[in-house]
């Protein structure tokens, strides 16, 4: 059929002809026919020399054509056949005997009778396959004739019909039909919406699609519940039931990661809010939009949070207050405003407690807790985020426990990024299991860098490049994309594409996070491929950045540029930046490997070799292999080993860069050993921040 549509259309797009193969189920004729419909539509447009699509072809109409040509197949057969064909098309492509005669009003055996005749026509088929979960169902042979079908029925009948479907399925009182039900009553609504009779079908349609999406939220499929809440939305006429489906769509589109998508839903829950009075549910509301905008959209929420928190009215004892407090504090920590956010959730913690919000005092301890780990307090970070977990866990609180698990990875990044991989991995696998897509984002982008550092590249990039991403948010594709700058750019791959696409996406937010993780994993790659002036001249540049983490992890990296730039001022100024990052055994071992570095460029080769060869001890306790094999690559280039030490540290960074497949790293140790002359100082440049790999949230 592909072979066909690039004869008839050359230049056809792939994806434009894969709608049009999988619309036309196997028959040529269809194929052509939808072809030809698109470019009298003007949907298929010549373009130096290729056709391309206008606008979307997700959703293709039957041609008229087809439409005749089945229409006149269906006129063809009995009366009766046909109507129950029409019925048949009301349930669905797929459908049950029973179902059939409960819409139909006939009994079962003269159904099974007539669908047999119709099998035999090939307009229906038997399903026999054994291991098919709809075994013993008819199905249409053409979705286009199920169409067509349903077209013929009045709007009256078909919304007859499908209430009677929707009877049959209530009946049957399985909780796995929630969403079958539902659309049902959606389909009858839409049918005939005006009049009485079509009010009290929307409100049969809305208690439907709720229980729907609750049935759909408890099996851990917030996707699916936010399609049941919108579809609500579509029979919804009263404020004040949209308000609530507008405040539950924010909720599942958040947790379903589409971050984006749920904006438009809480700015609506405000306005609407705002129009009937109700203070409490506006404040609720902007708490909820608050803590959504964070991710990527900072300052639009520091100005919501800080214009809700200074109405002269509100006090900690009013209602909505607490909802305000938990995001504004979040936020201040992901702006690293740390004290602010500490006194803000501690201010906020005794009217959370008081009220019962759970949920919410778990989230403001663990923004406490994550601050604490900035203004070094990490033993108290530590064991209050352990707590935290613990406390969720029992309480079956889904996304409190993954935020606390993310930012217990960050709070021990500094000391054991092998138990921050071991973590990640583990929140990551509970985030699937609930469905929780935005706590997978962080969860999985965390266990990936670490993975990058424990040396387990093929497991990250095969994770980065899993198809749940297929229809990664932007945010998303950041967070993942920047896993595969880092790998295939130590492999030698060619990344400078990715690297552009991932920060056009970045220019996009004012999240510093995202920008640096966009910059980091650039200056990775340049690394590889021996660019070091770029990367002090890109960090230059970034001097202005802000953002939790960012002394965690730009120092090194330039200072290693520097080192081969011989650039001892640049390195000595990024010294004084890391004297302020979070304490811990990496950062230990980065700043012993800085000092070597400097020590080396200064010809003070014994305080090099003992900074190097502590750091490699560090590093090896750590387990991280990557950084023990670039950091022995370091101290090559420094020449800071004596002749016997120099071969064992050669030795064993080959052996790990061969395993990782680090073809550039390979080449630089050959270079490195080939030549390891002290280094000679020239003056440089500035220190850089930028965030750490290892994110919170």
């Amino acid at each position: 059929m592909l072979e066909l549509l690039g004869g008839l259309v050359p230049g056809l797009p792939e994806s434009a002809a894969r709608t049009i193969v999988d619309r036309a189920e196997g028959i040529p004729l269809y194929a052509v026919e939808t072809v030809r419909m698109l470019l009298n539509d003007g949907r298929l447009q010549l373009t130096d020399g290729a056709y391309q699509p206008v606008g979307d072809l997700s959703t293709l109409a039957v041609p008229e054509t087809l439409h005749a040509l089945i229409a006149a197949r269906l006129d063809g057969l009995d009366p009766a056949e046909r109507s129950l064909l029409q019925d048949a098309s009301v349930i669905g492509l797929s459908f049950a005997a029973d179902a059939l005669a409960a819409v139909s009003g006939l009994a079962v055996d003269d159904v099974d009778r007539r669908l047999r005749h119709l099998a035999r026509r090939e307009l229906i088929a038997l399903d026999d396959d054994p291991r098919s979960p709809e075994r013993g169902q008819y199905r249409f042979v053409q979705g286009l004739i199920k169409e067509v079908a349903y077209g013929t029925l009045a709007k009256r009948d078909r919304r007859a019909r499908h209430l009677a479907a929707a009877r049959h399925f209530e009946m049957l009182g399985d909780d796995e039909l929630a969403g079958v039900l539902a659309q049902h009553y959606v389909e009858a609504y839409h049918a005939q919406p005006s009049g009485e009779e079509g009010a009290a079908v929307a409100a049969q349609a809305r208690v439907a699609l709720r229980g729907a999406a609750a049935r759909a939220s408890a099996l851990a499929s917030p996707a699916h519940a936010l399609t049941y809440v919108e579809l609500a939305l579509e029979v919804t006429t009263d404020p004040a039931d949209e308000l609530g489906l507008r405040r539950e769509a924010g909720g599942f589109a958040a947790d379903s990661g589409k971050v984006e998508a749920s904006i438009p839903h809480l700015e609506r829950a405000i306005e609407l809010a705002t129009q009937l009075g109700d203070t409490v549910a506006r404040r609720r509301a902007v708490g909820h939009l608050g803590n959504v905008l964070i991710e990527g959209h900072q300052d639009r929420a520091f100005q919501l949070l800080s214009d809700a928190m200074a109405e002269p009215d509100l006090t900690s004892d009013d209602e909505g207050y607490v909802e305000i407090a938990e995001s504004l504090a979040k936020l201040n920590m992901r702006r690293s405003r740390f004290d602010e956010a500490v006194a803000i959730a501690e201010g906020a913690l005794p009217a959370a407690e008081a009220r019962g919000l759970t949920a919410l005092a778990i989230g403001l301890l663990t923004t406490r807790a994550v601050s604490l780990s900035n203004i070094g307090r990490p033993i108290e970070s530590v064991s209050s985020l352990s707590g935290v977990i613990a406390l969720a866990e029992r309480l079956n609180l889904h996304d409190p426990q993954l935020r606390a698990m993310i930012n217990l990875g960050y709070a021990l990044d500094p000391d054991d990024p092998e138990l921050v991989y071991r973590i990640s991995r583990d929140g990551a696998a509970k985030a699937r299991q609930w469905g929780q897509r935005l706590g997978l984002r962080y969860l999985l982008g965390n266990a990936a860098q670490t993975a990058i550092l424990v040396g387990d590249w093929d497991w990250a990039l095969g994770e980065a490049r899993d198809p749940i991403w297929d229809d990664a948010e932007p945010a998303e594709r950041i967070w993942l994309g920047a896993v595969e700058v880092e790998i295939l750019a130590a492999r030698g791959e060619p990344v400078a594409e990715l690297v552009a696409e991932l920060e056009r996406i970045a220019a996009g937010f004012d999240d510093p996070q995202y920008r640096g993780q966009t910059e980091y994993c650039s200056w990775m790659a340049m690394m590889a491929s021996g660019r070091y002036a770029e990367v002090v001249e890109r960090g230059k540049a970034s001097l202005t950045w802000g953002g939790q983490g960012a002394l965690d992890g730009a120092p090194p990296i330039v200072s290693r540029a520097a080192l081969r730039l011989r650039d001892a001022d640049a390195i000595r100024e990024m010294l004084a930046v890391y004297a302020g990052a979070r304490k811990g055994r990496q950062t230990t071992a980065y700043g012993a490997v800085m000092e070597g570095a400097l020590a080396a460029l200064e010809r003070r080769r014994p305080e090099a070799r003992a900074q190097y060869l502590e750091a490699l001890r560090l590093f090896r306790e750590m387990n991280t292999s990557w950084v023990v094999a670039y950091t022995g690559l370091d101290a090559i280039v420094a020449d800071a080993l004596e002749p016997a030490e120099r071969q064992r540290v050669a030795d064993e960074a080959r052996a790990l860069l061969e395993r990782l497949g680090a073809r550039p790293y390979l080449a630089q140790l050959a270079g490195a050993l080939a030549d390891a002359s002290p280094a000679e100082v020239r003056p440089g440049g500035r220190p850089v921040p930028v965030s750490d790999q290892v994110r919170s949230a």
